[in-house]
């Protein structure tokens, strides 16, 4: 029985293996040319703070405060931490959570705002509103 001997492989090309034969499985172009792709690109730019509105609302990783906003609807199912609240200019935004009494207290505060016609500020991170103030 022969013993196994390290020796530094041969350079060759990336396209062959080590014993110097062709790969068995080759990869072809699709036949697309550049220009071809280039027609199925997006056509719309990202928005940009010249001129557009930038939604604030969808974004993560920070909390976003939308001040001097009101509420015009409320939504609630029985299954836990299901609440959203609608805001005027705004549309829905889901409430709390990360425990069921932080949605439930969350639902109060929104009921309440809504009944009185209170003016709120609220943080939005990671799509849920996680702080509110009614005045």
């Amino acid at each position: 029985m022969k013993s196994p001997v390290k020796t530094m492989p041969a350079q060759e090309s990336s396209a062959s293996v080590s014993n110097g034969t062709e790969p068995s499985v080759k990869v072809e172009m699709d036949g697309t040319s550049l220009s071809s792709r280039q027609e199925n690109a997006p056509a719309l730019s990202p928005p940009s703070a010249s001129g557009e509105i930038l939604s604030m609302e969808d974004s993560f990783g920070a909390a976003v405060w939308n001040r001097d906003k009101r509420v015009n609807g409320l939504y609630n199912t029985k299954h836990a931490r299901n609440s959203w609240m609608s805001i005027a200019g705004v549309g829905w935004v889901k409430l709390a959570v990360t425990y069921d009494s932080a949605s439930a207290a969350m639902s109060i505060l929104a009921a309440q705002a809504r009944t009185k016609n209170c003016q709120i500020d609220y943080s939005v991170d990671a799509g849920n509103v996680n702080e509110m103030y009614i005045f």
